[in-house]
């Protein structure tokens, strides 16, 4: 999770990176209807919500871990484009098919928002996924 710090006198950076650091927003994060990550420059995760973890990589720990590593090879050929266009600063949104550990599919929808520092430059990207397989499932 981003949250973001301003310093009145502005000699601090904008933005600084900080997981939930209280109960209630980690409670508040963990339990959106959605998987909730932040990758910085490198796809290099600081942040992902207990739904994220618990779709991608059961117990592994995330943090400091690349998307290639926690989401698979298949995943990440999936989403690489779409990762390099919001590192390039552009706010982006698609749907792919995910094949699951056990060979179900599940149909998600994902949003990528490029984090930009104080020089427009995106320094991350906040991620959120919905799965949406069931929906998709009752329009069929």
């Amino acid at each position: 999770m981003i949250v973001e710090k301003t310093d009145p006198n502005h000699s601090t950076p904008r933005h600084a990176l900080v997981a939930p650091d209280d109960e209630y927003n980690r409670l508040l994060v963990d339990n959106v209807p959605a998987m909730i990550c932040y990758f910085d420059s490198d796809c290099r995760y600081l942040y992902a919500n207990r739904r994220y973890v618990e779709f991608y990589a059961a117990d592994l720990a995330v943090k400091g871990r690349t998307l290639r590593e926690v989401a698979g090879e298949e995943a990440w050929q999936a989403m690489r484009s779409w990762v390099g266009r919001a590192l390039a600063g552009e706010a982006v949104s698609y749907a792919r098919t995910h094949t699951c550990a056990d060979g179900s599919t599940r149909e998600l929808e994902v949003t990528l928002i490029p984090d930009r520092d104080a020089a427009g430059q995106a320094q991350g990207v906040h991620t959120m996924i919905l799965d949406v397989s069931e929906r998709r499932r009752g329009e069929e």
